[in-house]
């Protein structure tokens, strides 16, 4: 995947990002949702928010994943939405949203179909 940044570190979200995060939520290695933190590590397996998710197929986001942190210096299993509006490249309401979504429907939700609709809805950049 082609990932492009913008001069001040953030996201360009394009629809290629948009296409590799989609089938990345379908798919079987993320299957298993956690709800509060980006991810979360267990013995079995780790969960992922479905944000978590955009963060670990997008390494240029800064995720430090041996050093546990996000480029900023939050710890990178905890965090709150502020801290990635900007470099997600998508809105604030819609990164509120879909963690609302993805925590709301823990424990009758296993996977994140039910956000795939609203990620499909997204806006992309088109970069020349």
């Amino acid at each position: 995947m082609n990932v492009v940044m913008n001069e001040k570190g953030e996201l360009i979200f394009t629809q290629e990002v948009k296409d590799a995060w989609i089938k990345a939520l379908k798919g079987e290695y993320y299957k298993k949702k956690g709800t509060g933190t980006l991810r979360q590590s267990y013995a079995n397996g780790d969960k992922f928010c479905c944000i978590g998710v955009l963060c670990d197929i997008v390494p240029e986001l800064g995720i430090d994943k041996a050093g546990g942190t996000l480029r900023n210096g939050d710890s990178y299993f905890s965090f709150g939405t502020e801290t990635l509006n900007k470099p997600l490249g998508i809105a604030p309401n819609v990164v509120d949203d879909l963690v609302g979504m993805n925590d709301s429907t823990h424990g009758t939700d296993s996977d994140f179909e039910n956000m795939i609709p609203l990620i499909e809805e997204l806006e992309v950049t088109i970069v020349v």
